[in-house]
């Protein structure tokens, strides 16, 4: 078995890594976390944007990945970067049971 990224899958480890390395301080996620709502609402923002929750769900859901080497690459770089906000909750449990069971309206 192959276990190299694919180009795309590169890119978007590396477009992902690169976010976290400049835009994700260590004391802002501190303090995200200890806060009200437990995350950065603009980070949040800024990685659906930039797609990386698109890339947790197939075409067929409205994404453009969803296979186990997107989810991994995206929560690779998450865990490197000690990311906090909701990917695992909203994005995979939530939408996925959406994607499953949902209906096109939501």
């Amino acid at each position: 078995m192959n276990f190299n990224h694919t180009e795309e899958r590169q890119m978007l480890s590396d477009t992902l890594s690169r976010f976290i390395r400049e835009k994700y301080s260590i004391e802002a996620r501190n303090e995200a976390a200890v806060s009200a709502i437990g995350y950065q609402p603009e980070i949040w923002s800024a990685l659906a944007e930039m797609g990386i929750i698109g890339s947790l769900f197939s075409e067929e859901n409205g994404g453009f990945g969803g296979e186990g080497f997107d989810i991994a690459v995206v929560f690779e770089a998450l865990g490197k970067g000690l990311v906090i906000e909701p990917f695992l909750d909203n994005a995979i449990l939530a939408g996925g049971a959406i994607a499953e069971v949902g209906n096109d309206e939501q």
